[in-house]
This record gives C-alpha cells, structure tokens and sequence, in this order.
C-alpha cells in the first residue's frame, strides 16, 4: 500500500500485474506521473470504489469466507473488527478518535475441508475445543484460534518484515520470515511454514488489510526474537496529519496519551528526514531542559532479554527505570546504544520505560531495543 491514506483516511493498495500498476485490485494506471507545479498526477481508467465496510463484513460477504466469517461471529471477535474508529483520550476537554485498523488471516472453506475434512462451523469449533458453550472467552482454544488470525494495526504485504507481529490482545505473536516467500511460524528445522495466497491477498477495508492463508495456521507460540519498538509507533500518533511529515507538541503529559506520559515543558514529535542521525521512520521523541518521559511499551514475549534504547548521544546524562525500578545510568559520553539492563520476564505483557535527565538538556529517543539472551 501506498504509506501515506487519502483524503478520507484510507489507504490505496497498488499492485503489479505485468508492467501495469493496479490500485485496489480494480483500476489500473493507463498514464503515469503526470507533472504539475505542485504535484503529480496518475490517470487511471475508472473511478475507484469508497471502501466503506470493515473486514469482518468484507469476509462475511464472500460465500469462500463463510467458515472462518462464522468463526469470528460465534467467537465474539466480530463487534471488535466492525468497529471503524475507538476512543484513545480527551484533549482541552474534546474526546479524541482515531480510525481502527486491524490486518485479518483469513483462510478459505477449501483450505478447512481439504487439511481437515472440516466443512461445517460446529466441525471447526469441535476440532479445537470440547468447551462449544464457551467459545467467547480468552482461555477457550477456539477463541485463541480465531484471535491469533487477527493482529492489530493495518500491514499490507509491502509492510512486513521480518520479525514477530502481536495478535490483537497481544498475548501471543506470529513470526514473519521475508525470503523467497512470505513465511508464517516457519519451523527452522522441517522449514514448514503457513504461507500467503499472494495473489488473492492485499484485500482493503474500511478498518485495515485482509490476506488469504494457504493452511489452517495454527497457534504456536514463537521463540523470542529482536525487536526493536519504534517509540513513536501509537495508533494515536500515527494517526494524526503530523505524522511522518512535520513537528507537533503537547504540553499536557498526564492526560493527552494513556501510554505516553511526561514531566516537562512539553512533548514533541520530532520528524525530519534529512540532514540527522538514522532513525526508524525519521522520527523520534525530543524534550528540553529538565524532563522524564515514561513509554508503556507492546506486549513483549515472555523470555530473557538485554534492554538498550536508541537516544543521541552526547546530549545528556540520564537514569533509564524499567516497570519502575532504576536499572542503569547512562553518560552522555556513553554510546548511542548503552545496554538499560538483563530481564527475564516469566509472562508476556507490556512493561514502562522511563527516562529522566540529571543534567540539564536536549532527549531525542528514537527506539527500545529488546535482544533475546540464548
């Protein structure tokens, strides 16, 4: 998909077939990169479609879908990816919305009848548990199956990389392994792996991206692998015009951003892509003077590792406290890259980085690097 949504928020989807670009599996551009004086132009051979439904609709509409359509209905999933914009904070009094977006692995009817002979919803819902009258809760293994075939936030084929994705509750994650394929969960040892229908994936909705499955993908849970958490990645953030375009500030750090929080004359998204030092996506966070910010971050896999962080060096000396325990100190004399600590987390959840400055001056943290320990 193309990074940046139209003028409504949605997001276009192009495609190569042959040497023709095609836009949302509908339109192709018979006239490319037409100049004007402030722009560029694509002529394209129809009127594209609104997108106007979410992704359970758009599955639930196609009769190959009906399986795991019935799946995300009986299973209590469905009223979560119908919804098109949540609530995530109140500014100067004005309740804050920001769009949805989900990306859904959806496997077909065939792929259920052909691997498990499985053509009906009562046969499926058997097939992964002995508890029918409670499939809507967590714990149920049919839940968990029909969950970890949706992930928060929209990935479109191009947006993957290799590394784990949390599901939609983050309580699990799938690993994706870009080489010559797309592969899912990719068992290192018999190099079996739940792949994409490429040609039939890219799906756009409302509320996110759609991609069909070409096996069941069961529910493993990956080892532990590097992440690196990009300290602007919030749906909140990535939704507003600012992003990855130009500055904004905030000056209330206790009640704009349930997970961002901060102490200081004021919080500002930092974006510039020329002429700084190498950050994801061209932005980081920036603070002056005396502050402390604390990031709650994603869910991270339960296992041991060593913590550091991406903070320019040479502009501060600062204490780093992990889930509110000092774990190091860090010189501005030090690298860019100072190791915060070794943890072993027994469970998979979300933990507070804080920083806070003991001398006086300028933070531009980018990243939160978790290295798993072998």
């Amino acid at each position: 998909a193309l990074r940046d949504t139209n003028a409504i928020g949605d997001y276009l989807v192009t495609e190569f077939q042959g040497s023709d670009i095609i836009i949302n599996k509908e339109c192709k551009i018979t006239k490319r990169d037409i100049r004007t004086a402030n722009g560029f132009i694509h002529q394209i051979d129809k009127v594209i479609d609104l997108i106007t439904i979410s992704v359970y609709d758009k599955l639930k509409a196609d009769p190959e879908f009906s399986l795991f359509a019935q799946g995300l209905e009986v299973s209590g999933l469905k009223d979560t990816l119908q919804a098109i914009k949540s609530k995530y904070g109140t500014i100067k009094g004005v309740d804050q919305y920001m769009r949805t977006r989900f990306t859904i692995l959806a496997a077909p009817n065939k792929v259920y009848a052909d691997s498990l002979g499985i053509t009906t919803i009562d046969q499926l819902i058997a097939h992964f548990t002995t508890r029918p009258d409670s499939v809507t809760y967590k714990a149920n293994p049919f839940y968990r199956y029909m969950e970890y075939h949706c992930m928060g936030g929209t990935y479109y084929l191009s947006d993957f990389k290799t590394q784990l994705y949390p599901i939609l509750s983050s309580d699990n994650n799938i690993s994706v392994t870009i080489s010559d394929d797309y592969k899912l969960n990719l068992d290192k040892k018999t190099q079996r792996y739940t792949g994409f229908d490429v040609a039939q994936s890219n799906i756009p909705a409302k509320n996110g991206a759609i991609h069909i499955l070409n096996n069941i993908l069961p529910v493993i849970q990956p080892e532990p692998t590097l992440f690196t958490f990009d300290t602007t990645d919030y749906p909140e953030i990535k939704q507003g015009d600012f992003y990855g375009k130009y500055y904004m500030k905030w000056f209330d750090g206790q009640n704009t951003f349930p997970k961002i929080k901060w102490k200081g004359d004021y919080l500002q998204y930092y974006y510039k892509n020329h002429d700084a030092p190498t950050q994801v996506n061209y932005d980081c966070w920036n603070m002056n003077g005396f502050w402390e910010i604390e990031l709650t971050t994603p869910k991270i896999m339960k296992g041991k590792y060593t913590l550091s962080g991406y903070v320019w060096s040479g502009n501060i000396d600062f204490e780093v406290y992990v889930d509110g325990v000092k774990t190091a100190t860090v010189a501005r004399s030090g690298p860019d890259r100072a190791p915060w600590g070794e943890f072993n987390w027994t469970k998979t959840e979300e933990h507070k980085i804080k920083l806070v400055n003991i001398t006086w001056g300028i933070l531009f943290w980018d990243t939160v690097i978790f290295t798993p320990v072998k």
